[in-house]
């Protein structure tokens, strides 16, 4: 989903150990978001799975990949049982609302000087508003040093912070 041309429209750069916080933390703030949007569309039959993890054994170890909101199921009764079908990984219905849009595939992490520097990739500005809203309620939960002044760059935080 990556494009060469997509610019980076804001940077944030921090060593491993907190650029992991972060992105845990963004990830479960787009998991609640799912459980939310489920409970809207519960009615329906459908459910979008949050979190799912897949391995795959090479000759050199083992690859893990995290799939968030990706994949679609049909629920149904069959008794007093819950049965879980399969559909697809796009929206099934169009009746259905959007389900909302993920920030990790709104970033980009590379390496500068040392640090690991996250970047939110700049598609449509709506996306890159929805992305800047999950860094800001994963950093204010993290409070990185207590004061995000010393994480966030200005350009950054007065984008955040706006009235």
């Amino acid at each position: 989903m990556h494009r060469n041309d997509t610019s980076c429209t804001h940077r944030i750069c921090l060593d491993e150990n907190r650029m992991s916080k972060l992105l845990s933390t963004i990830a479960i703030l787009y998991r609640e978001k799912l459980y939310e949007y489920n409970s809207t569309i519960k009615n329906t039959g459908y459910y979008l799975k949050p979190f799912h993890i897949t391995t795959k054994k090479w000759r050199g170890g083992v690859k893990v990949y995290h799939y968030y909101g990706r994949y679609w199921y049909r629920l149904t009764l069959q008794g007093s049982k819950l049965k879980w079908c399969y559909i697809g990984s796009r929206k099934p219905h169009e009746g259905l609302p959007d389900p909302p849009i993920n920030p990790l595939l709104l970033i980009r992490i590379s390496d500068s000087d040392g640090k690991n520097c996250l970047c939110v990739l700049g598609y449509r500005t709506s996306d890159s508003e929805a992305a800047l809203e999950y860094l800001e309620k994963a950093l204010l939960l993290l409070e990185i040093d207590g004061d995000s002044s010393k994480v966030l760059p200005n350009s950054l935080r007065d984008l955040l912070h706006r009235e």
